[in-house]
């Protein structure tokens, strides 16, 4: 059953027939009919009587009216609230990663979307703690990785970080004596 079906049936019940209905609810007529006759469909009950004269709700058709009236402005206010936290967190965008990978890699990007959505806000966290992922607090996490192993998440790949290390040249030649010194069985 769908809440929809209920705000047709009331409208319809009030109006008396699905014309009525559908001008009300800026539909066509058949969609009224239609969802009307889904409603008795999924409940199993009859909650019109069809005549010449329009539809003319049955007793238990009354007895819905009844409980399914003073709830229609409640779920309308839920709707809109989900409506509204949904459009909010549309907005909202939250980042985590290194600080390092963050600055080099990522922040070019953010730029050219900043510029191309400048009503959603960014908010980036360059902590070093570490997060659960799953816990929604953040939409998109920065990873310095090869694989995701966590068939629950999405990624993509946004760079190929090229990985050297970097020796000074008086321990290079330290290390050169060492290991030659141990190849030697020294002592």
């Amino acid at each position: 059953m769908k809440w929809d079906d209920i705000k047709v049936f009331i409208a319809v019940a009030e109006a008396g027939s699905t014309l009525a209905a559908s001008k009300s609810l800026a539909v066509n007529q058949t969609t009224v009919s239609r969802r009307i006759d889904a409603l008795e469909s999924a409940t199993g009950l009859t909650l019109f009587h069809r005549d010449l004269a329009g539809y003319r709700l049955t007793t238990t058709g009354r007895e819905l009216l009844a409980v399914s009236r003073p709830a229609l402005p409640l779920f309308q206010q839920i709707l809109t609230k989900v409506e509204d936290l949904a459009r909010h967190d549309a907005e909202h965008i939250r980042l985590t990663g290194p600080a390092e990978t963050i600055n080099h890699w990522v922040y070019p990007i953010l730029n050219r979307f900043r510029q191309a959505h400048p009503d959603v806000v960014m908010e980036v966290d360059t902590s070093e703690a570490q997060v659960d992922l799953h816990s929604g607090e953040f939409d998109i996490a920065v990873r310095l990785t090869d694989e995701i192993e966590d068939e629950r998440l999405i990624a993509r790949r946004i760079a190929a970080v090229p990985w050297g290390g970097v020796l000074l040249s008086g321990l290079r030649d330290q290390t050169r004596r060492a290991a030659r010194h141990q190849r030697s069985g020294g002592a």
